[in-house]
């Protein structure tokens, strides 16, 4: 009795530690995650937008984020809320015995988040990346990022420095929404790998649970 349920044991570790190996996904250079369509929540009146892919690029220079909507972005923004889209978390020297640990992730190890997001700019010039100016015509979008780190050892995130708060992106086209982060700001080196993982900013659930994880040798 005892043999056949050390046997039992072992077979269900086996099979645990190959599901846990699948979901590390490596890459060099470039990668594109998807996203189920219809998976957010409505905040009020503005409804949540939906991600279907995010595509993860390196350059040599700068890490490049497109994000990919179910619909035009100009549905989710106009006469509603501007806001963030994704957090992507970074472990930019791939050791999760140093940096911290994200609030609604359940690894340590993450150096950096960036925040992407949406912004509108209005008619008497004004401009919102988080919420709404009521009763203004929208008259653009335009993306931003917001790069933070994560304190030592702790699940809290302070921005890394006031330069590049809310940092301005692209006029948005259509569906996408691109950044582009220099790997200046990051510390990153050409070739390194980093660890990361995405998850959707208006995700229904309420642990806003994340993509797997990519391990992703930079250009």
């Amino acid at each position: 009795m005892k043999k056949l349920m050390c046997l039992g044991l072992t077979i269900g570790m086996a099979v645990f530690t190959s599901t846990f190996a699948v979901q590390i996904q490596k890459a060099t250079h470039t990668v594109e995650l998807e996203d189920a369509a219809g998976d957010v929540n409505d905040s009020g009146d503005s409804p949540g937008k939906d991600v279907v892919k995010v595509i993860l690029d390196t350059d040599g220079e700068n890490l490049n984020i497109a994000v990919v909507l179910a619909k035009e972005a100009k549905f989710y923004l106009e006469g509603h809320m501007a806001g963030d889209v994704i957090d992507v978390i970074l472990d930019t020297d791939n050791d999760q015995a140093t940096g911290g640990k994200p609030f609604f992730y359940d690894k340590p190890g993450f150096e950096y988040q960036i925040q992407v997001g949406a912004c509108i700019e209005y008619e008497n010039g004004g401009i919102a990346c988080s919420g709404a100016l009521r009763d203004v015509k929208a008259v653009n979008f335009f993306s931003t990022y917001a790069l933070h780190r994560f304190t030592e050892g702790s699940n809290t995130e302070q921005v890394s420095e006031s330069f590049n708060w809310k940092a301005r992106g692209r006029d948005i086209q259509g569906d996408r929404i691109e950044v582009s982060v220099p790997y200046a700001q990051m510390g990153l080196q050409a070739g390194q790998p980093i660890r990361l993982a995405v998850k959707e900013r208006a995700d229904s659930t309420f642990k806003k649970e994340y993509l797997p994880e990519v391990l992703l040798t930079i250009k």
